[in-house]
């Protein structure tokens, strides 16, 4: 797409599918006209897939890191929190996506964790290796399109597969252009395959809440460095921001994912410029229930700071 190249293939290829990678080609020469100048054409023998077995393959499969969102995707199914739930019968979790494929002792686990708690459920999880961010330059751009290629390997056992948002609709808008919004996943679909997106309705805090409230937390994997580390740090700013929202609910800080205390300092430590890190503390601001506000100003400084930096509020005099 970089360069403006259309592409042919000498396979058929799914009409739904198709039509669907158009239009995401269009949506990245809207999102990001300096880096894809045009949509391209995708020239192939096109098809009606034919979905005869539909009938053969019940339920879907779920990608799963451990992290809040992919959690809060499968707990919300399990628990009943939802209008229309999913049938989940398998998990699968990416080794390359976060980890370094040649550190495997990190990614395992990890992967002891996830396969524990999913074990609750009766959910197995199955793991695949990739270097798809190792050859992708725009890794960020098109993580959830590896994604969906990894979850289409199972397309003749299960009719679709689950991944979790990070952001709300409405957090959609100021964020900008991203790899996983509820548009782009809808856009990896097929005929026999279909990908849904879920968790656009709640906040990373309020899945945070939502995942306390029904006992899953014990596995989460937040860190910025769980690929080196194999474990949250603590003293991350993801760590942090993700003991503050425990914090936020008077609930007490797991001992069992976290070892350290969040202090003023580590919270007064954080550098506040991007914009996923802006919408992730003002959540936290306005999820605060804690009659305990000490940290919370904190959080306010850096939420009013950073829309000072970037226009979004006038300077007051």
């Amino acid at each position: 797409m970089k360069k403006g190249l259309d592409l042919a293939l000498d396979f058929p290829v799914d009409k739904t599918l198709a039509r669907n990678l158009h239009e995401l080609s269009i949506v990245w020469s809207q999102y990001r006209p300096v880096l894809f100048k045009k949509p391209i054409k995708i020239e192939s023998e096109v098809i009606d897939t034919d979905s005869s077995f539909q009938q053969e393959r019940t339920g879907n499969l779920i990608a799963f890191s451990g992290g809040i969102d992919s959690t809060y995707a499968f707990a919300v199914n399990q628990f009943g929190d939802t209008a229309h739930p999913y049938e989940i019968e398998h998990a699968i979790m990416i080794d390359g996506f976060g980890y370094d494929l040649n550190k495997k002792q990190m990614f395992d686990k990890q992967k002891v964790r996830n396969a524990d708690y999913l074990g609750q459920f009766g959910i197995k999880l199955s793991t695949v290796r990739t270097n798809w961010s190792k050859v992708l330059h725009w890794y960020q751009l098109f993580h959830t399109v590896g994604i969906a290629a990894v979850m289409n390997l199972y397309s003749q056992s299960y009719r679709g597969g689950i991944i979790g948002l990070d952001f709300t609709y409405a957090e959609e808008f100021p964020l900008g252009p991203w790899g996983n919004t509820s548009l782009i996943d809808r856009l990896l679909c097929s005929k026999d395959f279909s990908i849904h997106p879920m968790g656009a309705n709640k906040s990373r805090t309020e899945k945070l809440i939502f995942l306390a409230q029904n006992n899953s937390v014990s596995h989460l994997a937040v860190c910025n460095f769980m690929g080196m580390l194999g474990r949250n740090c603590s003293h991350c700013e993801k760590c942090v921001r993700t003991m503050l929202g425990f914090i936020s609910q008077n609930r007490e800080v797991p001992k069992e994912i976290f070892s350290r205390e969040v202090t003023i300092e580590s919270i007064t430590g954080i550098d506040v410029k991007k914009a996923t890190q802006y919408i992730f503390f003002k959540s936290l601001m306005e999820n605060w229930t804690n009659p305990d506000t000490t940290f919370l100003v904190h959080i306010e400084d850096k939420v009013k700071g950073y829309e000072f930096q970037n226009g979004l509020v006038s300077k007051s005099i």
